[in-house]
């Protein structure tokens, strides 16, 4: 049977993890979105909103051509969190 799968999932600043465990920051200071999302087992990235992407402390590294499933065109960001490397989109991932 063929439906949409969702999954609720939590993104974390890749960064901040990095640094609790060079003990810069606690863990409480993790910046972490935990969101509900369609799953697509054939896509190559995650696509968040500019919001998502200020809430994770993530900036844009370079911006790409990308085609969205209703055939608009877009740029697709890749993002880096100012504390270590994380991967965004659309303004998403």
């Amino acid at each position: 049977m063929v439906g949409t799968v969702f999954e609720e999932i939590t993104l974390k600043n890749v960064g901040d993890v990095i640094n609790v465990g060079r003990g810069y920051i606690k863990e409480a200071e993790v910046r972490q979105v935990t969101v509900r999302c369609i799953v697509d087992t054939g896509a190559a990235t995650l696509v968040i909103s500019e919001a998502m992407q200020k809430e994770l402390g993530l900036r844009t590294k370079h911006v790409r051509e990308s085609t969205l499933a209703n055939g608009e065109k877009g740029g697709l960001q890749d993002s880096r969190s100012r504390r270590g490397a994380m991967e965004e989109p659309f303004h998403g991932l």
